[in-house]
């Protein structure tokens, strides 16, 4: 049986808040497991 790595899944809750994307993403990029999503949620934000 093979040794499948663990998908992680990256929640990040957004409103109001576009300011800070860049700074978020770039953080998430630098992390060093390689198997992961990113899940990105708005709920209708005014910037």
């Amino acid at each position: 049986m093979k040794n499948h790595t663990p998908l992680i899944s990256i929640v990040l809750t957004l409103y109001n808040k576009g300011n800070y994307i860049e700074d978020q993403l770039f953080s998430i990029h630098q992390q060093t497991y390689p198997h992961w999503e990113l899940i990105i949620v708005d709920d209708c934000s005014t910037d």
